[in-house]
Formats: structure tokens, sequence, C-alpha cells
């Protein structure tokens, strides 16, 4: 892999290049500080007093790209090249094998000056000629490591490329390495493909993919973990975990977390089951995020497909368990999201003992250190309530919300006004929905549904029908659900309308 080692740059003998070159150390501290107007100075104080050189021009060009200024990076880059096709290298090593410029730079003024001749990049035959002729015409030694620097170069800008998403740039370099016959190396490709995929042409990096196959090039761990969380990202699972299983060490959980979240999107806990484990044999400690995911994977044992038992409850909160006590191992706390999550799984197994307990567990973390993230928690646990028809519990979770100095939202006024189904209350959905609009909610669909099941309940068909009216003239697109519950409780009383 040809990455620079910057360390042998910079230690060659200090008569080469001592002020403007390699070992500038001013260059050396604008690039530590992020300092890009230093660099700049420092550079046109260089082609004012120096003839460039090969070397001097490497490391401007690293320090450009370090400092996200491609367009200078790219411009000193075709310096580099119009100076290596003129035959103009001077380039060599020293007996530990460093590269070092074998031109004694004395300040002379440059006759270019910062107006330095470069190739015309758009003329393909000219590259052609170019490479033909001056590139290979140098002799062995020389022609290697002027390769090496110019490579080195290439890479630099391609990956920089890859950072700031320019995938046109990184595909003219490409081209433009091609013309000047520099071979591609791995180092090359990996930028590339993440150039391509940063573009979103997840069929392009693909495609890269196979040509370094082609050649026999293995694409580094960072480069395969990147195409591994685009191809979750695109649901193509297969070809993720194949990409996840070819990475020999992998430092950070991103990959993984990315496959489980598609392997959760698309309803695939076998899968999961194997990726979570693929991930504790390599040793990759996991995040939070990791936990989130692990929480919708496998709280739930029954859901959505048949209704909870006490099996399926008893394994659900072994699972809960054990992934908290995997979080405790790796000193990870709850978040908002993870809480939430195991909130749900409780309340789809209608586990409604634990799903309070851990409704206290979430308040002691979140709700009375930050009270605005309580309304989400309380939504979910009132749903699950209400769902098991716990209307008395949920009007107390409803007080304590309020209390708690948690503004309800629109979806908490819906749910409570379902609730008032459970315990026929017409004149409680009618407070609700008075304080919903005087805290500037407009009634929904959902309002609309749950107060036309307390209508129907009380056999009130008329004001059904007016109801029905009110939300076509509001604009409101009536759903399936709203004529399903009319035509439903229509039914019972064998009532048909025209």
């Amino acid at each position: 892999m040809d990455v620079v080692d910057l360390g042998s740059m910079i230690s060659r003998p200090q008569k080469h290049n001592k002020v403007y070159g390699l070992d500038n150390p001013q260059l050396q501290l604008a690039v530590l500080q992020k300092n890009l107007p230093a660099a700049h100075l420092i550079w046109q104080e260089y082609v004012k007093n120096y003839s460039t050189s090969i070397i001097a021009l490497r490391r401007f060009i690293w320090s450009f790209t370090r400092l996200g200024d491609l367009q200078s990076a790219y411009k000193t880059l075709q310096q580099m090249v119009s100076l290596a096709i003129s035959g103009n290298i001077s380039i060599t090593r020293t007996d530990y094998g460093k590269l070092y410029s074998t031109r004694v730079d004395i300040p002379v003024p440059s006759n270019k000056g910062i107006g330095l001749a470069t190739l015309d990049l758009k003329g393909k035959n000219k590259l052609d000629s170019c490479k033909s002729t001056e590139l290979d015409g140098l002799n062995g030694e020389e022609h290697s490591l002027l390769m090496k620097v110019l490579r080195w170069s290439f890479n630099d800008i391609i990956h920089g490329c890859a950072k700031q998403k320019n995938y046109m740039l990184a595909r003219q370099l490409m081209l433009q390495m091609e013309n000047l016959g520099l071979q591609p190396s791995c180092h090359t490709y990996n930028g590339i493909i993440k150039a391509v995929i940063s573009h979103g042409s997840f069929g392009d990096a693909l495609g890269v993919l196979k040509k370094m196959q082609q050649k026999n090039l293995k694409p580094n761990d960072s480069t395969l973990a990147t195409l591994s969380i685009t191809c979750s990202k695109a649901l193509q699972l297969d070809l993720a975990e194949a990409l996840l299983n070819q990475i020999s060490e992998c430092l950070y959980p991103h990959p993984y977390n990315a496959l489980l979240a598609s392997c959760d999107e698309l309803n695939q806990p076998e899968r999961a089951v194997r990726v979570f484990a693929k991930m504790k044999q390599k040793k990759v400690l996991p995040d939070i995020r990791t936990f989130e995911l692990l929480f919708s994977l496998f709280g739930v044992v029954n859901a959505p497909y048949e209704e909870s038992n006490i099996l399926s409850q008893v394994d659900a909160f072994k699972r809960i368990n054990a992934i908290e006590k995997d979080m405790a191992t790796n000193g990870i706390w709850h978040s908002h999201l993870s809480i939430k999550n195991l909130l749900r799984a409780l309340g789809e197994e209608g586990m409604i003992r634990e799903l309070i307990q851990y409704l206290h567990v979430a308040e002691n973390l979140f709700i009375y250190r930050n009270p605005s993230l309580g309304t989400r928690i309380y939504n979910i646990v009132l749903h699950y309530l209400v769902e098991a028809k716990e209307s008395d519990m949920a009007i107390a979770i409803f007080k304590k919300m309020k209390l708690c100095g948690c503004n309800p939202d629109s979806e908490t006024y819906n749910i409570m006004i379902d609730c008032c189904t459970i315990g026929k209350s017409y004149r409680s959905a009618c407070l609700l929905i008075s304080m919903m609009i005087r805290n500037g909610f407009c009634p929904g669909i959902c309002t609309y549904t749950a107060f036309i099941k307390i209508l129907l309940q009380d056999e009130n068909f008329d004001e059904v029908m007016n109801l029905l009216k009110q939300v076509i003239l509001d604009g409101i697109q009536p759903d399936v659900l709203l004529f399903n519950t009319v035509l439903k409780e229509a039914c019972y009383k064998v009532i048909y309308f025209s």
C-alpha cells in the first residue's frame, strides 16, 4: 500500500530544501493548527524565492489536502506532473531508504513565479504522448521513485475528495493516473470507492470493488466497513454481511450497527443474532446504538404476529435482562432511545407491571432532570396502558405527566381521548378536545376516530353523521379505520347508510 511516510520525509539531511521544503517547521505548524492562510503564505514565498522540486511540491500537496483546500492541492499536483515530464526530478534515497531532493535550494527568484506552466489536462492525446516519451524515458531508479511520489500525491487528493464528497475530481484524477501510466495502488482504489460512495453511486462502488478483485487487490478494513454500511442502508443485507465478514479488524461498531438496523427494519432477527455473535467473536466493543437496536430486535417475542402469553413474556424478560447485563459489563447506561425501545418491547408483550417499573427508571434517568424528554416516553406508556384497557392507570400517569412539567402533545391527547372509550366517558373526551385546542393542537383523523367510537357507544348516530361531515369540511381525509369503526357498530345495530 502506497502510504506516505511523512516522518521519513521530514527527517532527511538538513542541507536539502532546508527552508521551504519538507523540513519547514512553519508549514508543519500551519497544518497542525489548521491554518490554511498561513500555508498559502508559505507557498507564495516558496515559489517566489526558490525553484520548485518534486519533493517540496509533494509536501505542499499533502498540506493543502490535509487543510481541505483541494483546489490548491490539485493545481500543485499539476505543477508536479509538469516538472516530472520536463525531466527535472532530482530524487534519490538515503542509505536508510528515505527520499530526498538532490537539489540544494539556494534562494534565487524563480523566473516562472507563481504562474508555473502546467499541463493541459483536457487533452488526452497530449497526456498519452507525455506518458510514452518523458516518463518512460527515465532510468529505472529515478522512474520508480518518481512514480512513488506521484502516486502518493494523487492518492492524497483522491482521499481528500472522499472526505469532501467530491466524486468528479476523484474520477478526473483517476483518469489522469491512467493517462500518465501510474498504476493505481490498493490505497488509490480505497480512496476511489469512498469517493464514489460519498456521491451515492452504490453500483459504481461495487464496480470499483470488482476491478480491485480482478487485480488481486484487497480493500482495507476501513473501505470494507464503508461498503458494508452502504449496502446495509440500501437493504442489500446478504452483500453487507459478506463484506462485514471479510473485515479482519474493526475498531468501531458502526458497520455492525448499520446491519443490525437493517435487520430491524426488515424484521430479520435470525440474521441479527449472527451479526451480533460475529461482533462479539471479533471483540468489537458495542456502543449505546448497538443496545438500542438489540432492545428493538429482541425485546419482543410474539408480537406482532401472535398474542403474547406467559411463555413469551418470560422469554422476553430473559432477553431484556441479558441485554441490560451486557450493557453493564460494557459500562453503558440507557439512552433516551434505548429506554423507549425497551418500553415498547414490554408494552408489545403486555407486561404492564414491568412497563411501569421501567417508566420509573426513565423518570429518574431523564424526565425529572429534563421534562422535555418525557413526552415521548409517557406517550409510549399511555398507549400500551390504553391498549391493555388499564384506563385508571392511564389517567393517573397522565396526571403525573402534567405535574412533572411534561407538556402533552397531539399524540398524548389522542391516546387519552381513545382512553375515554374504555369508560364510555363522553364528557371527559369533550374536555380533552377542549384542552387540546387551547394548547394549539388541531384535531386530526385519530381524534375524530376516537371521538366517534364514544358517540357510537352512546348510539348517537345522528351526531356521528354530523361529525363525519365536519371531518370533510375541515379538509381532513377520512381513513379506512374511521369508516370501519362506524360500519362495525352500524352492523351490530342493523343500520345501513345510503
